[in-house]
């Protein structure tokens, strides 16, 4: 499996420097048009869920959001859209940090990585985490434990962690991954195990996009092999810009169909919520 070849703030830091827009944060070798799309779908998802959670523009703008990983800002955008006021994003990267703050001058952004220790002022200090397409790119298994422990220790209590991930209900069908790759799947289990040590609680499990993104997670290795299929076929019209402009909407169209189904092959959002601490009793009872 993976190991010490990747080095997140060397490769995230080079891609960015090359291509800061959404292929610098998505899949760098298609089209923008593609990535477009990709993102699009990703908000929709999680645009359904702060609507089924019941928080409105009036609700986010009551709330302190933090999101991780902030990368171009495609998710600050969509926090500010949905009407959050109070806005907090960190990224390992520099070159993110300093166009964030020049582009975004009424929110905070500080350059810091979520493996490490996190300042003590933050904790319990959000009631809204975002963490879209970050942990999966957390090489060792330790700094992924402690990337969310820090999670859970930031957000309040009652507060709610979105968690982005191609993250595993079923299994990987594919080749190992080498100590050059820049991801690392691991399953819904591990990261409820993970999260319960901070009483986060996973809420549910929904799919991000469906076939807008490389099949990762499927109940059989048939079902695996014709997705992996389709995903080559794709990738071939996702890398022309004027083709994927011209066919998206259809691509697109379909990808939401399949995930007002639940089908969910690939990026997946964990919905989490942090626990209010239960009352000690006293002992004294009624007098």
């Amino acid at each position: 499996m993976m190991s010490h070849g990747y080095d997140p703030s060397d490769y995230w830091g080079g891609l960015l420097q090359e291509k800061f827009d959404l292929r610098g944060v998505g899949y760098p070798w298609l089209s923008t048009a593609f990535n477009a799309y990709l993102y699009r779908g990703m908000a929709d998802s999680v645009a359904r869920e702060l609507t089924l959670l019941g928080l409105s523009r009036e609700n986010l703008a009551q709330l302190s959001i933090l999101d991780v990983g902030s990368g171009t800002g495609f998710w600050i955008d969509f926090w500010k859209s949905r009407g959050a006021r109070k806005i907090m994003g960190v990224d390992l990267t520099p070159k993110s940090v300093a166009h964030l703050v020049l582009e975004y001058p009424q929110f905070a952004f500080e350059r810091w990585d979520i493996c490490d220790p996190v300042d003590v002022k933050y904790r319990e200090s959000f009631d809204l985490i975002s963490v879209m397409s970050v942990l999966n790119h957390i090489p060792s298994a330790e700094k992924w434990a402690q990337a969310l422990a820090n999670l859970g220790r930031m957000v309040k209590p009652n507060g709610y962690i979105f968690i982005m991930d191609p993250i595993l209900r079923h299994r990987w069908w594919g080749e190992p991954f080498d100590v050059e790759s820049i991801s690392s799947l691991r399953t819904v289990d591990e990261h409820s195990a993970a999260l319960a040590r901070d009483q986060v609680r996973v809420l549910r499990v929904v799919p991000t996009v469906a076939v807008l993104a490389n099949p990762l997670d499927t109940k059989s290795k048939w079902e695996f092999r014709i997705l992996e299929l389709w995903w080559g076929i794709f990738c071939g019209v996702a890398a022309r810009e004027r083709l994927m402009r011209l066919t998206g909407w259809l691509f697109y169209g379909l990808d939401r169909l399949l995930c007002r189904l639940r089908y969910m092959p690939s990026s997946k959002i964990l919905l989490c919520r942090k626990e209010v601490p239960a009352k000690r009793d006293t002992g004294r009872g009624v007098q």
